[in-house]
C-alpha cells in the first residue's frame, strides 16, 4: 500500500494543477448540495454523481475521464435545482465551456447572456409568479450545459488518448534505444561468424527508432472530427513498423549501390544513418523511392489512359 502511494503522488506531480482544479469544483459541488438540503428533488441523484466522483479521484492516477463527465452531470442537474440567483455560478462554468464548441461561438455566446439577463429579471420578480417562463429558462440553460459538455468531453477524451500515446510510445522508444546502445557497445568486444545479421538487426532497429521519434513529434488533428483524428492515431502507431521497413529497403539499396549519402567508404554506420533516415521521413523516402520502381511511370500511363477515354 505504501508503494501505491508513492506512486500516485509522482504520477500527480505531472499533473498538479489538473488536480487543484478538480479537487477546488469538488468541494464547491460539495458545499452547494449542503445548501440545498437532503429533501430537494435532485440532491440525491447530484449526491450518486458526487460520490461517483470521489471513486474517480481516490484512483492512483486520477481518472480524468471519469471524475469531469460525473461532475458535469452535477452541473446539469443545478440548472434545474439551483435558485435562481445561484444560477450565474452555472452559466459563468457554461460560458467558460464555449471555448471548445467548434462552430460559430458569438452567437452562442449572445444566446447564453440573453438567458442570464432573464433570469436575472426573474430572480427580482420571484420565480413562483412566472414558473413557466422559469422552467422555460432552465431547460434552455440546461441545453447549452449538455452542449458545450459533450464538446468539452470530447476535447479533452482526444487529448488524453494523445498524452496515453506519448507515453507508451517514449517508453518503447527508451527501450528500443537502450537494446541499441549496448549492441554497438557490445558489438566491437566480440566476434561474430554472421555480422550482417547484426548489421540487419540493427538497421532495422534505427529505423523503428526513426519511426518513433516522427510519431512523437507529429501530433493528432485535435480540432477536427474524431474520424480524422482515430486515423490519424493508428498511422502514428503504425510509423515505427513502416519505419522498419523502409530502414530496410534503404540498406538494400545501399548494398546494392542505387542510393549512397556521400561517404567515400560504406560500412554499418551509413547504413544505420540511412536507415534512420527512411524511419524517420517514411513518407519522403517513399517519395524518392517511387521513380526508382518505376512506379510513377505507371501512374502517369493510367492517367493519360484515362484522358485519352475522355
Amino acid at each position: 500500500m505504501p508503494t501505491k502511494k508513492r506512486f500516485g503522488r509522482l504520477l500527480s506531480l505531472f499533473s498538479a494543477e489538473e488536480d487543484k482544479e478538480l479537487r477546488h469544483l469538488r468541494e464547491l459541488v460539495t458545499q452547494t448540495l449542503d445548501q440545498l438540503g437532503d429533501k430537494h428533488a435532485y440532491v440525491d441523484r447530484c449526491r450518486h454523481w458526487l460520490n461517483e466522483t470521489h471513486q474517480a479521484m481516490s484512483e492512483r492516477p486520477i481518472d480524468y475521464d471519469r471524475a469531469w463527465p460525473a461532475l458535469l452531470e452535477i452541473r446539469h442537474l443545478f440548472c434545474r435545482a439551483l435558485p435562481l440567483r445561484d444560477l450565474d455560478r452555472v452559466v459563468l462554468d457554461i460560458q467558460e465551456d464555449l471555448a471548445y464548441l467548434p462552430a460559430d461561438r458569438t452567437a452562442s455566446q449572445g444566446k447564453l447572456h440573453k438567458i442570464s439577463g432573464q433570469l436575472a429579471a426573474l430572480s427580482q420578480k420571484g420565480e413562483k409568479a412566472h414558473q413557466l417562463q422559469a422552467d422555460g429558462l432552465r431547460l434552455e440553460l440546461e441545453h447549452f450545459s449538455h452542449l458545450t459538455a459533450n464538446a468539452r468531453l470530447g476535447q479533452w477524451y482526444k487529448i488524453n488518448l494523445y498524452r496515453k500515446r506519448l507515453r507508451k510510445m517514449g517508453i518503447f522508444m527508451a527501450i528500443e534505444l537502450t537494446i541499441l546502445t549496448l549492441a554497438l557497445m557490445l558489438y566491437p568486444l566480440f566476434s561474430f561468424k554472421h555480422d550482417d545479421v547484426l548489421v540487419l538487426f540493427a538497421v532495422v532497429g534505427f529505423g523503428c527508432l526513426g519511426g518513433f521519434l516522427s510519431a512523437l513529434l507529429t501530433p493528432e488533428p485535435l480540432s477536427q472530427g474524431s474520424s480524422a483524428f482515430y486515423i490519424e492515431r493508428g498511422l502514428l502507431l503504425l510509423r515505427p513498423t513502416i519505419g522498419a521497413v523502409a530502414g530496410l529497403v534503404m540498406f538494400y539499396l545501399q548494398k546494392a549501390g542505387l542510393v549512397t549519402i556521400g561517404l567515400k567508404e560504406v560500412g554499418p554506420s551509413a547504413y544505420y544513418i540511412g536507415a534512420f533516415g527512411a524511419g524517420f521521413s517514411e513518407r519522403f523516402f517513399v517519395k524518392k523511392l517511387a521513380p526508382m520502381l518505376g512506379t510513377h511511370k505507371a501512374k502517369e500511363k493510367s492517367a493519360s489512359e484515362k484522358e485519352d477515354e475522355e
